[in-house]
């Protein structure tokens, strides 16, 4: 069997450092603005208000919502956190192999808007559980473009999927109130107006208790803002008032595998991939770096492998790394050549690379002396 490398990288939802903006030719910095439109492939009203999100893979971050009818106006650079900052995930599984320090593939400029080489491989899209979005290239952005229509992005229903049935009502809407708080609240997010926002949301929980969608967005800013206790609450909370809601079991996964709790890792992603075992390749990643840290590494091989191959649009790519470790741990040398070769093949020209292109190295070498497999 090959012995198992040194640390490699887990990646959270999201961690964007601060920095300055898209440079319009001048001395100042401005947002770049996308509209357009979402709508369903197969006709008929959205379910509800759809994220928009920003990818640079291996990151994803909900830039805001459209309204009801599915129309957005985004400003790309006037941050969303989504999950909290990097932290160390120092465990005795990683002392010999995955574990290690949390990192991300990149760093995004953000704040007052994002330079255009930040954009270089992004795209944006429409969010909805149990759909796949159509797809925006904002590398095709140029220094000027400042508004930008970006048509319609078309939402289809995955094959098997739940088609977002797998969210209540009740954590997709609250009375019209309570709707237009969140949208407010959402809106200080957007706007890095944390306190603020956090103050907006604290009185939608207390009026609507039962609204898990404000509870969940609580959560967010908690977490982005480093009080991981707070947020695991507000967490719980939209758990407790709506059981079948989707993103609180994800963002606990992330919460907890941030705080090395592995079981509650594994415990949050089973309990997610129950309610929907498809919509969710991020689900199955956590659930393999909780299993591999509890040294359960055909669990974690099993899920790792099911991250990969539901994770068509490689927003995960740390998944392949993991599968590729895993490959190599059961002295199949080919695959997991073909795993290291595919995370090269997604990650940006400026990642820390160096240990995976020697995992790679390492196996070829297994494979050019006539190894096993």
């Amino acid at each position: 069997m090959l012995a198992l490398p040194g640390a490699v990288f887990l990646l959270t939802a999201a961690a964007w450092a601060q920095m300055g903006g898209i440079s319009t030719g001048g001395g100042t910095s401005r947002p770049i603005g996308l509209s357009g439109n979402v709508a369903l492939a197969e006709g008929g009203p959205l379910p509800r208000k759809v994220e928009i999100e920003l990818v640079c893979p291996p990151n994803a971050q909900i830039q805001d919502r459209t309204d009801a009818k599915g129309a957005f106006n985004v400003q790309l650079g006037l941050d969303r956190f989504l999950g909290s900052s990097d932290a160390s995930m120092s465990t005795q599984a990683s002392k010999t192999g995955f574990g290690g320090q949390l990192s991300v593939g990149r760093t995004i400029s953000q704040v007052d808007g994002m330079r255009i080489i930040s954009l270089m491989g992004c795209y944006l899209r429409a969010a909805l559980p149990g759909y796949t979005s159509d797809t925006y290239d904002v590398s095709n952005l140029r220094v000027g473009d400042v508004n930008t229509n970006v048509g319609t992005l078309f939402l289809r229903r995955l094959a098997g999927g739940p088609g977002g049935n797998t969210v209540s009502v009740a954590s997709m809407t609250g009375s019209g109130d309570a709707g237009r708080s969140l949208d407010a609240a959402r809106g200080l997010i957007a706007r890095r107006q944390f306190a603020d926002a956090e103050k907006e949301l604290n009185r939608v929980v207390q009026a609507y208790p039962d609204y898990a969608a404000a509870w969940q967005e609580l959560g967010e800013v908690l977490q982005s803002e480093n009080r991981n206790a707070e947020a695991r609450k507000a967490y719980l909370e939209a758990i407790a008032r709506d059981a079948k809601y989707p993103a609180p079991y994800l963002s606990l996964a992330r919460l907890s595998a941030t705080e090395q709790n592995w079981q509650d890792a594994l415990d949050k992603s089973d309990a997610l991939l129950k309610l929907d075992s498809t919509s969710y390749p991020r689900a199955y990643y956590y659930n393999a770096v909780a299993q591999y840290n509890l040294e359960n590494y055909d669990k974690a091989f099993d899920s790792a492998r099911r991250a990969v191959s539901l994770d068509a649009a490689h927003e995960t790519p740390l998944a392949e790394q993991l599968l590729g470790l895993l490959y190599s741990m059961r002295g199949d040398y080919k695959a997991a050549a073909e795993q290291y070769r595919n995370y090269l093949l997604q990650v940006p020209p400026q990642s820390n690379v160096d240990s995976i292109k020697k995992r790679l190295a390492e196996a070829e070498s297994h494979l050019a002396a006539g190894g096993p497999k």
